[in-house]
C-alpha cells in the first residue's frame, strides 16, 4: 500500500508533464515560425541569452529533455511497483502462455533500440513448446528487461544478440514436467565476476548515466521465481552475456505437446 501510495503521488504530476510537453512541442513549431519573421523584420534579438538561431536548436531540445526525464520517472515508478508486488498478485492473472509469443511482443516493443543497437539480432524460436502457466504480460516484461540489458551491452552496433528458446526434456525425467528454457546471448563488454555476483540487487547499475535504474533484473527475477524456475547468468569480460532464463511448463497441457 506505501508503494502504490508513493507511486500514485510522484505519478500524478508525472503524467502532467508527459501530457503537456508534446502540446509544447506544437506550440513551439508554431512560435517559432512567427519569432523567424520577427527576426527578418527586426534583425538581432535575444531572450535570455538565447538568440533565434539558438532557441531553434535549444528549445527542442530542452523539451526533448524534459519529456525523457518524465519517461524515466515514469520508468522508475514501474519498476518500483514491479519489485515490491508479492507473488499473490500475480495469481488469477496467471494463465497458459506461449513463451515465443511473448519474445515476438517483446521484440516489437524494442524494435527500435534493437535496430539501433545492433544489425545482428538473430530469433532462434523452437517450432513447437509446451505452454508455461505465467501471467502474458510479466513473462513479455522479463523478456524486454534481458533483452534491453543486452542491447544496452553493446560497444558495436557489428556485436550481437541472439535470443532462443527449446524445452529441456532432462528436467522432466524425474516424473516433474519439461521446462521451457530462455536463451539470450549477447556479443557485449561482458562483466567481472564482482559485477556479475551484484547483478540482480536492487538498484544496482553499471549504467547509471544512461538511465539505468538498477531494477530491470531483479525485477524479472522476482517474476521468473514467482513461476517457479530460474535465471542463470555466465558473462566474460570482452566476450559477452549468456542469460538462460528455465520455466516449468504447465502440467494440465504438457500431455498435449510432443517435442518433434
Amino acid at each position: 500500500m506505501l508503494t502504490a501510495g508513493v507511486a500514485h503521488e510522484i505519478n500524478t504530476p508525472n503524467n502532467a508533464t508527459l501530457r503537456n510537453v508534446p502540446i509544447m512541442r506544437e506550440i513551439w513549431m508554431e512560435l517559432s515560425e512567427a519569432l523567424g519573421r520577427l527576426y527578418e523584420a527586426e534583425g538581432g534579438y535575444n531572450v535570455h541569452g538565447y538568440d533565434y538561431d539558438d532557441l531553434k536548436r535549444e528549445l527542442p531540445a530542452m523539451l526533448d529533455d524534459v519529456y525523457m526525464g518524465a519517461q524515466h520517472i515514469r520508468k522508475i515508478v514501474t519498476d518500483l511497483k514491479d519489485y515490491a508486488r508479492g507473488p499473490s498478485q500475480l495469481e488469477g492473472s496467471a494463465a497458459p502462455a506461449d513463451v515465443n509469443q511473448a519474445i515476438l511482443y517483446a521484440c516489437r516493443l524494442l524494435k527500435h533500440a534493437i535496430t539501433l543497437g545492433t544489425k545482428h539480432f538473430i530469433q532462434d524460436l523452437a517450432d513447437t513448446l509446451p505452454p508455461v502457466r505465467a501471467d502474458r504480460l510479466k513473462l513479455t516484461q522479463v523478456i524486454v528487461n534481458i533483452l534491453e540489458n543486452a542491447i544496452q551491452s553493446l560497444q558495436s552496433p557489428d556485436a550481437s544478440v541472439r535470443i532462443q528458446t527449446l524445452v529441456d526434456q532432462v528436467a522432466g525425467k524425474d516424473g516433474s514436467v519439461p521446462w521451457v528454457c530462455v536463451l539470450v546471448i549477447d556479443e557485449g563488454q561482458g562483466m567481472d565476476q564482482q559485477t556479475l555476483a551484484s547483478v540482480f540487487d536492487p538498484f544496482f547499475t553499471t549504467k547509471r548515466d544512461r538511465g539505468g535504474t538498477g531494477l530491470g533484473m531483479p525485477v524479472a527475477l522476482g517474476i521468473v521465481r514467482e513461476l517457479g524456475g530460474t535465471i542463470e547468468l555466465q558473462s566474460s569480460i570482452g566476450i559477452g552475456t549468456s542469460v538462460l532464463v528455465r520455466i516449468p511448463s504447465c502440467p494440465d497441457t504438457v500431455g498435449g505437446y510432443h517435442d518433434t
